[in-house]
């Protein structure tokens, strides 16, 4: 029952979150009870056009989960999960760029000496306000301006409610790994690992044209702790190339490495990493005062490396139990198989 499947799955996309799953139940009881009944009546399976035809009959599969949304004045119930979806999107897109263009304003004007007043802030502030405001009202605009009048065309005119069961995209197995994921987490991992045995092997960061950074005695740990969590990482990548989906053992590696990873990075931001800062012109207190200050600095971030870190090996732990979870239910449907075709 590929096409019920995919019908399911394409009306829980539209339904409300807290109920989706009493929803979908409700619905795949009844489509296959309808099923069982046309079979019961023909004496054999349906084939694949006869679903389609059936669900096609039941309909598209906005309007099926219409009918459990509540209603709509501008936007009615059927198109306003798609106007919701993109609205979100839209103002993703568009916040993005302000946000960055926003903040490099504002770093530019901290290092311009000319502009640091209250009043060029003020300006500068207005300015980027004014200017999100009236883009992100007029994208809001057109987008329902669009819905409005996609609410408005006789439904067996609208593309967007006629639809074929065979064209529902496939069912999406959680536990898939793209191929390009891991053919591009392998390449940067090696380019990591080359990059640390060429340019980080020794204390001395940089030596060029009077300017020297150098860093503490216990970067030669952290350095070769980097390499072999690098070539774990990239093995364990060519293995996700090699076989395309997550195993327990796999997912479980994926967040002991990058645990390990997390702890050493912040651990190492912590630490004073910067030993001294030679500079030809620049007075020998100076530059230690630098180093300590660049330190410091790095002290601070450990907070919000933290946090970051965290979501990462959270999203690891979510991995695995969301793979135990899939073969539990596997496992289930299999038995539930094995016992149908024993009574009958």
């Amino acid at each position: 029952m590929d096409l019920v499947d995919r019908y399911l799955q394409a009306v829980q996309f539209w339904l409300p979150k807290d109920q989706k799953k009493d929803i979908i139940a409700e619905l795949s009881e009844d489509l296959h009870a309808q099923i069982e009944e046309r079979e019961s009546s023909l004496g054999r399976s349906l084939n694949k056009e006869e679903v389609e035809d059936l669900l096609r009959r039941r309909g598209a599969p906005l309007l099926v989960a219409s009918k459990y949304l509540p209603q709509q004045s501008l936007i009615g119930p059927v198109f306003f999960p798609i106007y919701r979806f993109v609205i979100k999107v839209v103002l993703l897109v568009y916040m993005i760029p302000w946000l960055v263009t926003l903040v490099l304003g504002l770093a530019a004007r901290a290092f311009d000496p000319s502009g640091t007043g209250s009043h060029a802030w003020a300006t500068m502030l207005s300015n980027f306000s004014s200017g999100a405001w009236t883009g992100g009202f007029t994208a809001l605009g057109v987008v329902t301006l669009v819905f409005a009048v996609l609410e408005r065309i006789p439904p067996n005119s609208n593309p967007l409610l006629n639809f074929q069961p065979r064209k529902l995209p496939p069912i999406r197995d959680p536990n898939h790994i793209p191929r390009s994921s891991s053919l591009f987490e392998v390449g940067a991992q090696i380019i990591f690992v080359l990059w640390m045995i060429f340019y980080l092997h020794s204390n001395v960061l940089v030596d060029q044209l009077g300017f020297r950074i150098l860093l503490s005695a216990t970067w030669r740990s952290y350095y070769w702790a980097f390499i072999v969590l690098g070539l774990l990482q990239a093995a364990l990548s060519a293995a996700n190339l090699r076989y395309p989906y997550w195993t327990r053992l796999r997912a479980t590696l994926r967040l002991l490495s990058d645990a390990a990873g997390a702890t050493l990075f912040c651990w190492m931001l912590a630490t004073n990493m910067f030993a001294d800062f030679l500079l030809t012109d620049t007075a020998n207190h100076k530059s230690l005062q630098l180093a300590s200050t660049l330190n410091q600095w790095l002290s601070k971030s450990v907070p919000f490396a933290i946090l970051a870190c965290l979501a990462i090996i959270g999203y690891d732990v979510y991995r695995i139990l969301r793979h135990s979870a899939n073969s539990a239910r596997l496992r289930t449907t299999q038995t539930s198989t094995s016992g149908n075709m024993g009574k009958g």
